[in-house]
């Protein structure tokens, strides 16, 4: 695994840098440059410009790094002074995770003027280090403006000034760069103990950042189907998988040849009704009961049925009849204690997995091992439905 750390000015780049080699076992290596030719050791990255025209506009850039960043034993980190063209070319590698660091501006105003303080050898610091003068540099380094204007600004006068029409590069901002993110941490503390915390709960050393463990797999698959739904009130996806291939997939909405719910196919879905009530109102099928119906009893036999959302009680009943042998679901539902009292009666596994696109925006441990539902540890992820 190859890590390159981005961020705001002032988040704390280099602390989170020289926390992952000095306590998580990364080891720091260089970005070396072919055009130059420096850098030859195992562990180095070389970034090289291609196909660029002789004014450079259009350069673009092409990573390369030795097999040993793929290993899923191996755990490098770049130095957090990365560019954007040097990110992106990067981020095509499937080898590369991309660490975003932040904090609130008035903490990192705070570590700027510290900063200040210290290049000053105890003399009194300069009278611009104010808070307007941070902001001011801030923005120019987030969204890439320039001093005197916008890149875009300039542009369009150094072309008005030659008569010629040209394409200003992208700015080299910040945002983009963080937008692209695999990995966000808020650097909020000024404990340095607290951030090596922090960094500890992302456990990036996890081989699975790389490549997506068969639960992370199928629940984002069951994710993506629930964006297809048109029910008012929830999405839900579904998908049914057995000897880790996917047999059906099914998502959340009114019978096929009807009105769509969100077109006011169900008056209980666009009537506000509370979860787990008047469900014998509603028309929408859940995601579940079209997972089964697409796939049909024989293969779901013994298969296992992955979900967004803990299944109601009637999906529960068509679960069991249908010979699923374990449900993983993401977040809870008002209805979990009798589910799973059916489910265990009926020797159905049941297991927690929290479903998020980007598994760092979640504070959980000990991911995809079974948790115990429990009522007290799953009122933070009620959903109505």
């Amino acid at each position: 695994m190859l890590v390159g750390i981005t961020g705001r000015k002032c988040a704390g780049k280099s602390t989170v840098h020289r926390l992952l080699v000095e306590r998580f076992g990364f080891s720091a290596t260089s970005l070396a440059s072919v055009l130059t030719g420096t850098g030859s050791s195992d562990a180095s990255v070389a970034i090289e410009a291609e196909s660029g025209n002789k004014d450079g506009a259009s350069t673009h850039w092409r990573a390369a790094a030795s097999e040993r960043c793929w290993r899923s034993d191996a755990f490098y980190i770049l130095p957090p002074s990365l560019s954007r063209d040097h990110i992106y070319a990067l981020k095509k590698r499937p080898y590369f995770l991309l660490l975003a660091v932040d904090a609130p501006t008035l903490v990192r105003f705070r570590r700027w003027q510290q900063r200040a303080r210290a290049s000053c050898n105890g003399r009194e610091a300069d009278q611009n280090n104010d808070l307007a003068s941070f902001l001011r540099e801030d923005d120019i380094e987030y969204f890439g403006l320039e001093k005197d204007g916008t890149e875009e600004e300039r542009s369009c006068n150094d072309a008005a000034g030659s008569g010629e029409r040209s394409v200003p590069r992208p700015p080299m901002a910040i945002w983009r760069c963080i937008e692209i993110a695999d990995v966000c941490l808020h650097n909020n503390s000024e404990c340095l103990e607290d951030l090596a915390k922090q960094i500890a709960r992302l456990e990036l050393n996890r081989p699975d950042w790389l490549r997506p463990a068969w639960d992370t797999y199928f629940m984002r698959i069951a994710e993506l189907a629930s964006m297809r739904t048109n029910c008012m009130k929830r999405r839900v996806g579904a998908v049914i998988v057995r000897d880790h291939r996917v047999i059906a997939t099914g998502y959340n909405g009114t019978p096929r040849g009807t009105r769509n719910c969100n077109e006011g196919g169900c008056q209980r879905c666009n009537g506000g009704a509370r979860a787990g009530h008047a469900l014998e109102a509603c028309l929408c099928l859940h995601a579940e009961e079209n997972a089964i119906i697409e796939a049909g009893r024989e293969r779901c036999a013994g298969a296992t049925l992955f979900t967004n959302l803990c299944p109601c009680l009637s999906c529960t009943k068509k679960i069991v009849q249908a010979g699923i042998r374990e449900v993983v679901y993401g977040a809870a539902y008002a209805m979990d204690a009798r589910s799973s009292v059916l489910l265990a009666e009926a020797d159905v596994r049941l297991r927690h997995y929290p479903c998020t696109w980007s598994r760092a925006k979640t504070h959980q441990d000990n991911l995809g091992t079974p948790i115990p539902l429990v009522s007290k540890d799953l009122d933070h992820l009620r959903l109505n439905r």
